[in-house]
């Protein structure tokens, strides 16, 4: 299972490094009166502010797979153009086999790439069934409209008191943005 753990960050790490150093292509240009062309480094997309929205994805642990299914509610702050600093909520269910209810708050880090894209870091807090969990793992998130936006995430789970990471919660999300 740590093999498949670090697999899975190792690949999404990447795939976010990527897209960081192509993020310069995805800056739009302008062109001045002067026939002269100038960068701009508008982020397009508003990420500050509230935003509510809908998850799915799996909970993979040795031997079983679980669907979860989460509905989410948060606010980021965008200190400079670049960076994107999130809190958020989730109440969610893990089926299968069983109903295991579950809630968490989680701490995101991002940096927008280009006018409708970021990046982030997540970390989350959360319990599930009278046992607390972390969750540490990155996300990409994409605007498909002037306040809708889709994302993927995936996380690598452990369990208190002292669990290393165990499980993989890969998930994808729809989320509205009150900006």
């Amino acid at each position: 299972m740590r093999a498949i753990t670090s697999f899975v960050i190792a690949g999404v790490t990447g795939l976010a490094l990527t897209s960081a150093a192509s993020a310069t292509d995805l800056m739009s240009m302008d062109t001045m009166s002067d026939d002269t062309m100038m960068m701009s480094h508008d982020t397009g997309f508003d990420w500050a502010g509230f935003y509510i929205g809908v998850t799915g994805g799996a909970w993979v642990e040795p031997g079983t797979t679980y669907t979860e299914i989460a509905k989410v509610v948060g606010y980021n702050f965008t200190p400079s153009e670049k960076v994107i600093l999130g809190i958020e909520g989730m109440v969610g269910d893990v089926f299968g086999p069983g109903n295991h209810p579950q809630a968490s708050i989680a701490a995101h880090f991002g940096l927008a790439l280009g006018e409708k894209a970021q990046i982030y870091k997540v970390g989350e807090l959360g319990y599930i069934e009278s046992t607390w969990y972390y969750g540490l793992g990155v996300g990409m998130e994409f605007a498909v409209g002037d306040q809708l936006t889709l994302r993927g995430e995936v996380e690598g789970v452990g369990f208190f008191p002292g669990g290393g990471i165990e499980d993989i919660v890969p998930s994808v999300g729809l989320i509205w943005h009150a900006n």
